[in-house]
């Protein structure tokens, strides 16, 4: 498995953020992973923003037909500049759960 990792911006596509890195689904056999995503509180303060932004990018790395994703990170505190799972109650937990969200829309 190869993995692919990007934090997402307002206005930023996944597709802009991995153009560099020469991804095409023809190009690996092997599947391939959103091996982490999150984002950073001074780029996206809203976590209504957040989850938009975080749901389309999951969406888009359907469409590019990568297998799956991970987000960075959980429920840890030590990186205060990024937004985790757990925070606000589990609000993003909630938003962006298989059981809630569908990233490839079936």
């Amino acid at each position: 498995m190869k993995s692919i990792f990007i934090r997402s911006r307002p206005g930023a596509t996944l597709d802009s953020q991995i153009t560099s890195l020469e991804y095409s689904p023809r190009r690996f056999l092997k599947p391939v992973n959103l091996g982490e995503t999150g984002a950073f509180k001074s780029q996206i303060p809203d976590l209504d923003q957040v989850v938009s932004t975080l749901q389309a990018d999951l969406r888009q790395a359907c469409s590019l037909k990568l297998s799956g994703w991970a987000y960075w990170t959980w429920d840890t505190d030590e990186q205060k500049d990024l937004w985790n799972l757990k925070e606000q109650n589990g609000y993003l937990e909630r938003h962006l759960a298989p059981r809630y969200f569908n990233w490839c829309g079936r």
